[in-house]
């Protein structure tokens, strides 16, 4: 007799009650030997490779790179040669989550009987059908009103999801928060597991509506302010450009004589703001104001991020990460460097350019921009409604700026 062995998601540590395939070493029809690698395995803490118990043929791959599967789930099958396919196919069936030994099958909507089970009772002679009631007219039910989340849940969906349902985390999140039973959601995942994707289609289908998701884009136009500006050193032309243009002097850079807003600041200010830049010449700058500057075109690169899924390994990390933020002590490190060369180079820059007076603060963001851009890990974000992380291709510096009000953290955008 041909023997057909199972290769599961196994069990590493008390805690895991799900793992992530990551990468097969076989292909199907490959032989291997006992403590052979077949297939490497991600938890929520490790990555390890799963080494096979016996000798067999990789018959079957049933799961790929990226399944989630919970412990002991059916993820490949080994097999004699001599194992025909339909065998296979059967062992699967029945490994299925969706399968049971229940015998003969049974009508829809009724249960099958054990094997040699009687019948609680006797099954009643035959008799006369009694004459039907007059029908009742019933009233439909009342749609669901939307939640606070905007998510109609329409009544053949409402109820409490049961425990052996298979489902994602997100998805019992998601029916927990808005009283569904996914035992009426049919799973497009491994296995039959029920996604949230497969959740909001089918509140969608059965006639309710789930809002759409809004795209983890970010804005190329810089926030404008709403400060009183009429303390604001400017000259007159400058601030009549200014009210014409619909321009706080607050967000204009002050580069003209004694510190004062001239035109070319509220030219860059309607640049940045993606504005008219129609503005009239009746001002004539004058010595050390940006005119020269303003006329270099500063592109603002698409920062669109790229979204990277989340492993098990990784939310972890971020679980554990965010709750040593809130628990645990932090300090800061102050280090003394070396920067004549830095304070070389910027008395180089300055000197090139009249026009522009460059900072060590202008110097240390470039810096830090250039850093993000070698070490692309770094230069992240996590969405927690997407649960993934944003990888962006540019690098936007936040800076601390004291004003007489507060504090501002103006973005300084693609500074690499």
């Amino acid at each position: 007799m041909t023997t057909i062995r199972a290769i599961e998601i196994p069990k590493w540590g008390m805690t895991m009650a799900e793992g992530t395939v990551d990468e097969w070493h076989l292909a199907e029809g490959d032989s291997f030997a006992e403590g052979d690698l077949l297939v490497a395995i991600e938890s929520t803490k490790v990555m390890n490779d799963l080494a096979a118990g016996f000798d067999g043929v990789l018959r079957r791959i049933i799961a790929h790179t990226g399944d989630v599967l919970p412990v002991g789930a059916l993820i490949g099958v080994s097999a004699d040669p001599s194992v025909s396919d339909e065998e296979i196919d059967a062992f699967i069936a029945e490994r299925s989550p969706d399968s049971g030994d229940t015998g003969d099958a049974a009508a829809p909507g009724t249960e099958a009987a054990p094997a040699g089970a009687a019948p609680e009772h006797d099954a009643p002679p035959a008799a006369a059908a009694p004459a039907p009631a007059p029908s009742v007219a019933t009233p439909a039910p009342a749609p669901a009103a939307p939640s606070a989340s905007g998510v109609t849940v329409p009544a053949s969906l409402r109820g409490v999801t049961a425990d052996d349902v298979f489902a994602t985390p997100h998805a019992l999140a998601f029916a927990e928060e808005h009283g569904i039973d996914l035992g009426a959601v049919t799973g497009s995942g491994r296995g039959g597991r029920v996604s949230r994707s497969d959740v909001e289609d089918a509140v969608t289908a059965a006639g309710g509506s789930v809002p759409a998701k809004a795209e983890a884009t970010r804005s190329g136009i810089p926030l404008r302010s709403t400060v009183d500006d009429s303390g604001v050193d400017a000259t007159p032309v400058a601030r009549r450009i200014a009210g014409e243009l619909g321009i706080n002097l607050n967000d204009c850079r002050a580069t003209g004589r004694l510190g004062r807003v001239c035109v070319p600041d509220v030219e860059e200010a309607a640049r940045r703001f993606g504005l008219s830049d129609a503005t009239t010449g009746a001002e004539t700058p004058g010595p050390g104001s940006s005119a020269d500057a303003a006329s270099f075109p500063v592109a603002e690169p698409a920062n669109t991020p790229e979204a990277v899924p989340f492993t098990g390994m990784r939310q972890a990390i971020a679980s554990r990460l965010q709750q040593s933020a809130q628990t645990s002590p932090h300090f800061r490190v102050n280090q003394e460097v070396q920067i004549d060369a830095l304070l070389s180079l910027r008395k180089q820059v300055n000197e090139a350019v009249p026009a522009v007076k460059i900072s060590v603060n202008d110097l240390v963001i470039k810096a830090v921009a250039t850093a993000l851009i070698r070490v692309p890990e770094v230069n992240v974000q996590f969405d927690e409604a997407s649960r993934t992380v944003l990888r962006f291709p540019s690098a936007d510096i936040s800076v601390a700026v004291s004003v007489d009000a507060g504090l501002i953290t103006p973005i300084v955008r693609g500074a690499d």
